[in-house]
Protein backbone atom coordinates (compact mmCIF):
# COMPACT_ATOMS: atom_id res chain seq x y z
CA UNK A 1 0.00 0.00 0.00
CA UNK A 2 2.89 2.40 0.68
CA UNK A 3 4.16 2.01 -2.90
CA UNK A 4 0.68 2.78 -4.22
CA UNK A 5 0.52 5.99 -2.19
CA UNK A 6 4.10 7.08 -2.90
CA UNK A 7 3.79 6.32 -6.62
CA UNK A 8 0.60 8.36 -6.90
CA UNK A 9 2.09 11.27 -4.92
CA UNK A 10 5.06 11.40 -7.29
CA UNK A 11 2.61 11.21 -10.21
CA UNK A 12 0.73 14.16 -8.74
CA UNK A 13 3.87 16.31 -8.88
CA UNK A 14 4.39 15.26 -12.51
CA UNK A 15 0.75 15.99 -13.35
CA UNK A 16 0.89 19.45 -11.74
CA UNK A 17 4.03 20.17 -13.73
CA UNK A 18 2.22 19.02 -16.88
CA UNK A 19 -0.50 21.60 -16.22
CA UNK A 20 2.08 24.33 -15.57
CA UNK A 21 3.81 23.47 -18.86
CA UNK A 22 0.56 24.38 -20.61
CA UNK A 23 1.26 28.03 -19.73
CA UNK A 24 4.89 28.05 -20.93
CA UNK A 25 5.43 29.67 -24.33
CA UNK A 26 9.04 28.88 -25.27
CA UNK A 27 9.52 25.54 -27.04
CA UNK A 28 12.92 25.04 -25.36
CA UNK A 29 11.48 25.68 -21.90
CA UNK A 30 8.55 23.37 -22.62
CA UNK A 31 10.95 20.60 -23.66
CA UNK A 32 13.14 21.15 -20.58
CA UNK A 33 10.17 21.07 -18.19
CA UNK A 34 8.79 18.01 -19.96
CA UNK A 35 12.08 16.25 -19.22
CA UNK A 36 11.48 16.84 -15.50
CA UNK A 37 7.84 15.78 -15.89
CA UNK A 38 8.84 12.58 -17.71
CA UNK A 39 11.43 11.88 -15.02
CA UNK A 40 8.80 12.16 -12.30
CA UNK A 41 6.41 9.95 -14.26
CA UNK A 42 9.19 7.41 -14.76
CA UNK A 43 9.81 7.28 -11.02
CA UNK A 44 6.09 7.01 -10.33
CA UNK A 45 5.60 4.20 -12.86
CA UNK A 46 8.63 2.33 -11.56
CA UNK A 47 7.39 2.54 -7.95
CA UNK A 48 4.05 1.17 -9.12
CA UNK A 49 5.67 -1.78 -10.87
CA UNK A 50 5.76 -0.68 -14.49
CA UNK A 51 8.96 -1.26 -16.42
CA UNK A 52 8.16 -0.12 -19.95
CA UNK A 53 6.42 3.06 -18.74
CA UNK A 54 9.60 4.39 -17.14
CA UNK A 55 11.56 3.21 -20.16
CA UNK A 56 9.23 5.13 -22.50
CA UNK A 57 9.64 8.20 -20.31
CA UNK A 58 13.42 7.89 -20.37
CA UNK A 59 13.36 7.71 -24.17
CA UNK A 60 11.10 10.78 -24.19
CA UNK A 61 13.64 12.64 -22.04
CA UNK A 62 16.47 11.69 -24.41
CA UNK A 63 14.37 12.68 -27.42
CA UNK A 64 13.40 16.04 -25.87
CA UNK A 65 16.99 16.81 -24.89
CA UNK A 66 17.95 16.27 -28.53
CA UNK A 67 15.04 18.42 -29.73
CA UNK A 68 16.18 21.29 -27.50
CA UNK A 69 19.29 21.64 -29.67
CA UNK A 70 17.58 21.29 -33.08
CA UNK A 71 14.67 19.57 -34.76
CA UNK A 72 14.91 15.81 -34.87
CA UNK A 73 15.32 14.13 -38.28
CA UNK A 74 13.35 11.14 -39.49
CA UNK A 75 16.52 9.03 -39.26
CA UNK A 76 16.99 10.02 -35.60
CA UNK A 77 13.33 9.31 -34.89
CA UNK A 78 13.71 5.82 -36.33
CA UNK A 79 16.80 5.17 -34.19
CA UNK A 80 14.92 6.23 -31.03
CA UNK A 81 11.94 4.07 -31.99
CA UNK A 82 14.05 1.00 -32.80
CA UNK A 83 16.08 1.33 -29.60
CA UNK A 84 12.94 1.74 -27.52
CA UNK A 85 11.34 -1.32 -29.09
CA UNK A 86 14.49 -3.42 -28.56
CA UNK A 87 14.93 -2.36 -24.92
CA UNK A 88 11.23 -2.83 -24.24
CA UNK A 89 11.25 -6.29 -25.80
CA UNK A 90 14.15 -7.23 -23.52
CA UNK A 91 12.73 -5.72 -20.32
CA UNK A 92 8.96 -6.03 -20.69
CA UNK A 93 7.51 -8.24 -17.98
CA UNK A 94 3.90 -7.12 -18.38
CA UNK A 95 2.87 -8.72 -21.66
CA UNK A 96 0.57 -6.63 -23.86
CA UNK A 97 0.14 -4.06 -21.08
CA UNK A 98 3.86 -3.33 -21.22
CA UNK A 99 3.63 -2.39 -24.88
CA UNK A 100 1.06 0.39 -24.30
CA UNK A 101 3.55 3.14 -23.33
CA UNK A 102 5.97 1.95 -26.00
CA UNK A 103 3.35 2.28 -28.72
CA UNK A 104 2.27 5.69 -27.41
CA UNK A 105 5.81 7.06 -27.30
CA UNK A 106 6.88 5.61 -30.65
CA UNK A 107 3.84 7.01 -32.47
CA UNK A 108 4.31 10.42 -30.87
CA UNK A 109 8.02 10.41 -31.71
CA UNK A 110 7.28 9.55 -35.33
CA UNK A 111 4.65 12.25 -35.82
CA UNK A 112 5.77 14.97 -33.39
CA UNK A 113 7.16 17.26 -36.09
CA UNK A 114 3.91 17.60 -38.01
CA UNK A 115 3.00 21.20 -38.71
CA UNK A 116 -0.76 20.56 -38.51
CA UNK A 117 -2.06 21.30 -35.01
CA UNK A 118 -5.09 19.02 -35.44
CA UNK A 119 -2.95 16.08 -36.52
CA UNK A 120 -0.61 16.62 -33.56
CA UNK A 121 -3.58 16.81 -31.19
CA UNK A 122 -5.08 13.63 -32.66
CA UNK A 123 -1.74 11.85 -32.26
CA UNK A 124 -1.63 13.09 -28.67
CA UNK A 125 -5.13 11.72 -27.96
CA UNK A 126 -4.29 8.39 -29.58
CA UNK A 127 -1.08 8.04 -27.57
CA UNK A 128 -2.74 9.15 -24.35
CA UNK A 129 -5.34 6.39 -24.75
CA UNK A 130 -2.51 3.86 -24.43
CA UNK A 131 -1.28 5.63 -21.29
CA UNK A 132 -4.83 5.57 -19.86
CA UNK A 133 -4.82 1.79 -20.18
CA UNK A 134 -1.31 1.46 -18.75
CA UNK A 135 -1.76 3.91 -15.85
CA UNK A 136 -5.07 2.41 -14.76
CA UNK A 137 -3.63 -1.11 -14.94
CA UNK A 138 -0.66 -0.29 -12.70
CA UNK A 139 -2.95 1.69 -10.38
CA UNK A 140 -1.40 5.05 -11.20
CA UNK A 141 -4.75 6.72 -10.56
CA UNK A 142 -3.44 10.28 -10.53
CA UNK A 143 -1.84 9.84 -13.96
CA UNK A 144 -4.96 8.05 -15.20
CA UNK A 145 -7.13 10.99 -14.11
CA UNK A 146 -4.87 13.54 -15.75
CA UNK A 147 -4.68 11.39 -18.90
CA UNK A 148 -8.47 11.45 -19.18
CA UNK A 149 -8.56 15.20 -18.50
CA UNK A 150 -5.86 15.70 -21.13
CA UNK A 151 -7.89 13.78 -23.72
CA UNK A 152 -10.96 15.89 -22.97
CA UNK A 153 -9.06 19.19 -23.12
CA UNK A 154 -7.33 18.13 -26.34
CA UNK A 155 -10.69 17.31 -27.94
CA UNK A 156 -11.88 20.79 -26.94
CA UNK A 157 -8.68 22.18 -28.47
CA UNK A 158 -9.33 20.34 -31.73
CA UNK A 159 -12.87 21.69 -31.88
CA UNK A 160 -11.52 25.19 -31.25
CA UNK A 161 -8.88 24.92 -33.99
CA UNK A 162 -11.38 23.54 -36.51
CA UNK A 163 -13.90 26.27 -35.64
CA UNK A 164 -11.25 28.94 -36.08
CA UNK A 165 -10.19 27.46 -39.43
CA UNK A 166 -13.81 27.45 -40.64
CA UNK A 167 -14.28 31.03 -39.48
CA UNK A 168 -11.12 32.16 -41.26
CA UNK A 169 -12.13 30.26 -44.41
CA UNK A 170 -15.57 31.91 -44.39
CA UNK A 171 -13.99 35.35 -43.93
CA UNK A 172 -11.73 34.79 -46.94
CA UNK A 173 -14.70 33.73 -49.08
CA UNK A 174 -16.61 36.89 -48.20
CA UNK A 175 -13.88 39.20 -49.52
Amino acid sequence: MNNLLIGNIVALFAAVLMVIIGFVRSKKNILKLQCVQFGLYAVSNFILGGITGPLANIFSIIRNMRCIKKDISLFEKMIYIILQIVFSALLNTSGLLGWAPVIATCIYTLLMTTKDEVVLKLVSIFGTCFWVYFDFSIRNYVSFSFDVASIISTIVGIISVISLRKKLANEKVQF
